[in-house]
């Protein structure tokens, strides 16, 4: 979400919003602005927003340092935002040299937490890192795999020929521990590796919320139940009627 940004126009309610009003928003509003569904060109951007949004506002600290501040100081925003660059080896610099993703969000189920094939979708914070070099570019980059379930690469572009970027998006997953998480992205320029702290906080999901984002109560398992359950009313409709005739 933009700095300058209100979270409660973003979503569209009162400031004195219940938690309730705040979650029906969010979800209103993904379903209208997931680029899965809307081809609008700034689709991903708005979908993203109103995710920042929801992350402030459903954070009881970071809303009161919102209404507080009015997003003019503190982490209330987007703490990966607020950046400073770093250099982590000779002629190497990284920007930001940590990234806080703050309390993570859940990932919304079903379609709205798919991706057309090869085509990322922003669906949870996300947080730009970028690396720069002086001299000539490196003719390898490699980057390191997540350690944790909760955080991933979206897409890497290359604005120049001194540069990469590295967009990376956080979320909750079914099953994470709740509590405070650590990891770390490691990019090897040629033989020279740079690496960027990553911290997030996980909420407490409830355990039938935290199956119902993760898909299990929507996915195969549950698909699998009601086919067990087509067949029994199937069985019964042919014993009942052969008991008819």
């Amino acid at each position: 979400m933009a700095l300058d940004s209100d979270p409660y126009a973003v979503l569209g309610v009162p400031r004195d919003a219940t938690d309730s009003q705040i979650a029906q928003a969010r979800l209103r509003l993904s379903r209208k602005y997931h680029p899965d569904v809307n081809a609008a060109p700034d689709a991903a951007a708005r979908f993203d927003e109103v995710q920042q949004a929801f992350n402030v506002l459903r954070d009881p600290a970071a809303r009161s340092d919102y209404d507080r501040t009015g997003g003019h100081q503190g982490t209330a925003t987007a703490p990966w935002e607020h950046r400073a660059a770093a250099e982590a080896a000779p002629g190497i610099s990284v920007e930001p040299a940590t990234v806080d993703f703050g309390l993570l969000p859940a990932k919304l189920p079903g379609l709205f937490a798919s991706s057309r094939p090869g085509v990322p979708r922003p669906n949870g914070i996300i947080a730009a890192v970028a690396v720069s070099w002086t001299g000539a570019p490196p003719g390898r980059i490699r980057t390191s795999q997540p350690e944790g379930a909760w955080w991933t690469i979206l897409r890497t572009e290359r604005p120049d020929s001194s540069s990469v970027v590295f967009f990376l998006s956080a979320q909750v997953d079914a099953g994470l521990p709740a509590g405070p998480q650590r990891d770390k992205l490691t990019v090897t320029l040629d033989n020279t590796p740079v690496t960027i702290q990553l911290t997030a906080k996980i909420p407490d999901l409830p355990a039938t919320r935290s199956a119902f984002v993760s898909g299990t109560v929507w996915g195969t398992p549950a698909l699998w139940l009601l086919g067990v359950a087509g067949l029994l009313v199937l069985w019964l409709f042919i014993v009942v009627t052969g008991g008819l005739h």
